[in-house]
């Protein structure tokens, strides 16, 4: 399990890479993806977004919360775990979304507007962070602490969620650096404070601090 001085150095990275892409990269890039007309790129990636909507994940983990409590605690535990880490995730970002007010790259091409704006409602005013990419790395990073042997599958489907975001031009790539940020240090940190010590997961049925020690 990665220790918090790592947390902190990748959290510090990322914020830097959001804030070079910010003034560097954000503009040109969608530019670039708004100009390119594929019959594939734009369907494909429209099926690959979908994954990143909270409304499939919370709705698929609370089920299996609720069918599984009964039978098997600990996998329901587990579910609920991916529950609330999409939920309190996507509650923190929809907060950061009025307070910072961030154009989204439709401004830019319509209006020639870039930037922010601070405290407005709206679709057009809510691009940082992205939403799907939050939920996209809260469920990487809560998935690869469940089951560290599929966390290339889960990163690559992290990835290619945040990749749509800024090549279907709803987000700049400063914006899914940020909520995938968000998404993966609620799950790390709700892991360590909830799931570490919840007494399902220290039985003979091996968890991951057992596995990872």
């Amino acid at each position: 399990m990665p220790t918090n001085r790592y947390i902190i150095y990748t959290s510090i990275a990322v914020v830097l890479s959001a804030c070079f892409s910010y003034f560097f990269v954000d503009r040109s890039l969608a530019l670039y993806f708004h100009n390119l007309h594929s019959y594939w790129v734009d369907p494909l990636f429209h099926d690959i977004t979908k994954i990143g909507d909270s409304q499939y994940s919370l709705f698929l983990t609370f089920t299996l919360f609720l069918f599984s409590y009964k039978k098997n605690h600990q996998f329901a535990y587990k579910a609920l775990y991916l529950f609330s880490i999409v939920a309190i995730s996507g509650l923190l970002v929809d907060l950061i979304k009025i307070i910072v007010g961030r154009l989204r790259p439709d401004m830019l091409f319509e209006h020639n507007m870039y930037g922010f704006v601070g405290f407005h409602l709206g679709s057009e005013f809510n691009s940082l962070p992205s939403g799907h990419s939050a939920t996209a790395f809260a469920l990487c990073i809560g998935l690869t602490l469940l089951s560290p042997k599929h966390k290339m599958l889960f990163l690559m489907i992290a990835v290619l969620v945040c990749a749509s975001r800024v090549i279907l031009n709803f987000h700049y790539l400063s914006d899914v650096l940020v909520g995938g940020l968000i998404g993966g240090l609620v799950a790390y940190f709700m892991y360590q404070k909830y799931m570490l010590h919840h007494k399902l997961f220290h039985t003979s049925e091996v968890t991951l601090n057992s596995k990872t020690h």
